[in-house]
């Protein structure tokens, strides 16, 4: 302020004084709104069923479209999705799957492994696939079902396609802890529209 000291009639005190009155206010409002922004966060509860929900429905509608999607040159009839979400959905989806009494959800149709990097889930029989999108979904078996696989048009009209799971080429849900990514990894076969295989026999299980 010293270098209003100098100016003819400046009242410093008054000046501080208005200045005080007018900023205090502002202040006041914004850590108000502040706290009820944190209140309402901090009083919300999260249905991790209801999240979990929605996330297999897209996974779902992702898995289908992949299906009709062009063959990458270095992996035919591989697929992968990859989803950002919180390490706490995935943690809570498998500690579920671990507590499971099913046995669509237990060894040898179910695997689980984790270490501090990443958890995998993997599924061995696409029962097991429909089965885990069916309870997690929502929609009914026929419904899940049909995502796994449909009927192709344009340049490869009448092509069938389908996802394959077997225990050599299972179904993965990898989540990374330091991406906060999970991966969702598939094979799938494609028929032609006379029924010959264009993928790797080995695969059709």
């Amino acid at each position: 302020m010293s270098g209003f000291e100098g100016c003819s009639g400046f009242d410093k005190d008054m000046f501080v004084s208005i200045g005080k009155n007018v900023l205090l206010p502002v202040v006041e409002m914004c850590e108000s709104q502040k706290n009820q922004v944190k209140t309402v966060l901090e009083s919300t509860s999260i249905n991790t069923a209801y999240l979990l929900r929605h996330e297999a429905l897209l996974w779902l509608d992702s898995i289908y479209r992949r299906l009709a999607a062009r063959r990458s040159v270095k992996h035919p009839y591989y697929a992968e999705i990859h989803r950002d979400i919180p390490a706490e959905i995935f943690n809570a989806l498998y500690h579920a799957i671990k507590s499971a009494k099913d046995s669509h959800l237990q060894e040898p149709l179910c695997y689980l492994n984790g270490n501090k990097k990443g958890k995998v889930i993997s599924l061995t029989t696409i029962s097991s696939v429909i089965y885990l999108f069916t309870v997690l979904s929502g929609k009914q078996q026929d419904e899940v079902a049909l995502c796994m696989k449909r009927t192709l048009g344009g340049m490869r009209k009448d092509h069938k396609t389908k996802v394959l799971v077997s225990p050599i080429k299972d179904f993965g849900l990898l989540y990374h802890f330091k991406k906060g990514q999970l991966t969702i990894s598939f094979n799938y076969g494609e028929w032609n529209s006379f029924g010959f295989p264009q993928h790797d026999c080995n695969l059709n299980v």
